[in-house]
C-alpha cells in the first residue's frame, strides 16, 4: 500500500520496482484520494542469483498514460519513419523510497502458549533459525495501519507486535469482545507479519488457547438436539 495525497482514478497509475536496466512496471490500483495499491513484481531479476534475500530496490510511481521512459520518464512520439522525443517532468516520483524483498519466516514456536479471554500479556514468537525474522523497514511519513510487525491470533485478529531481534518477535494478545462465559477455551494459530500484511503460514507448533469461563453444561442444548436428531433419524427408518 501506498499512502500520499493526491491520487486519482484514472486508469494511469504505475508502479515501477527496480534499477535502471532491470527494473519490474505493473499497473496500480488507487483506493482513495491518499492511498493506492502496488503489486510486487514477481518475472525479472533485479539482483544477481549470488545475492540473497532481504535486498531492497528503488520504489516510484507514475499517472502518466502515454508510452514513456520506464526510466527516464522521456515520452516518446512515433510519426511514420520518424521519432521524437519530448520530455516529461516528474514522469516517476523521486521520492528515494525503496522496497525490500524477504524470505517469509516460519514460526518454529510461542511462548507462552495459554491466556485468559481478555487478558492483555505478551506472546513471543520464535522463527526458525534458516528463516530468521528481518528488522523492519521505517516508515516514511508513516501513519497508523500503513505498515509495522503485526501478529494475529485466528478469528480475535491481530494486535501490533515489536521486532526484538533475528529470531524473536514480541506479540500482544488482542482485544476481545467475546463474552469470557461463552468460551471454555478455544484454539488459535498465532502468524506474524512482518511487513504488516503477509502473514506466516499456520502451523501446529504455534497454537495458543484462550480460556474462557463457560461450564460443559453450555454445550448440552447442542447435545440434546443432535441426541433427538438421531433419534428421529432412527424412527424414521
Amino acid at each position: 500500500t501506498v499512502t500520499g495525497d493526491g491520487f486519482s482514478r484514472d486508469g494511469k497509475e504505475k508502479c515501477r520496482f527496480g534499477i535502471q536496466g532491470d527494473y519490474g512496471i505493473l499497473e496500480g490500483i488507487v483506493l482513495s484520494n491518499q492511498k493506492m495499491l502496488c503489486m510486487s513484481p514477481k518475472s525479472f531479476e533485479i539482483i544477481p542469483k549470488v545475492m540473497e534475500a532481504p535486498y531492497a530496490v528503488p520504489f516510484s510511481i507514475s499517472f502518466f498514460d502515454e508510452k514513456i521512459n520506464p526510466w527516464t520518464g522521456t515520452k516518446y512520439k512515433t510519426k511514420g519513419t520518424n521519432t521524437s522525443t519530448e520530455s516529461i517532468y516528474d514522469a516517476w516520483t523521486q521520492t528515494g523510497h525503496i522496497f525490500r524483498f524477504y524470505k517469509q519466516p516460519i514460526l518454529m514456536r510461542v511462548t507462552p502458549k495459554f491466556c485468559k479471554i481478555r487478558e492483555i500479556i505478551d506472546v513471543y514468537a520464535f522463527a526458525n533459525p534458516k528463516t530468521p525474522f528481518i528488522q523492519p523497514m521505517t516508515a516514511v511519513h508513516h501513519r497508523e495501519g500503513d505498515s509495522g510487525v503485526k501478529c494475529k491470533f485466528g478469528r480475535f485478529g491481530s494486535s501490533p507486535a515489536i521486532y526484538l531481534n533475528s529470531s524473536t518477535v514480541r506479540c500482544v494478545t488482542p482485544k476481545i469482545n467475546d463474552e469470557p462465559d461463552r468460551i471454555r477455551e478455544e484454539h488459535v494459530y498465532v502468524q506474524v507479519a512482518i511487513n504488516g500484511y503477509d502473514y506466516t503460514e499456520p502451523n501446529d507448533n504455534t497454537v495458543f488457547t484462550f480460556l474462557g469461563t463457560a461450564s460443559l453444561f453450555i454445550y448440552w442444548p447442542y447435545i440434546i438436539g443432535v441426541i433427538l436428531g438421531l433419534l428421529a433419524l432412527i424412527a424414521l427408518i
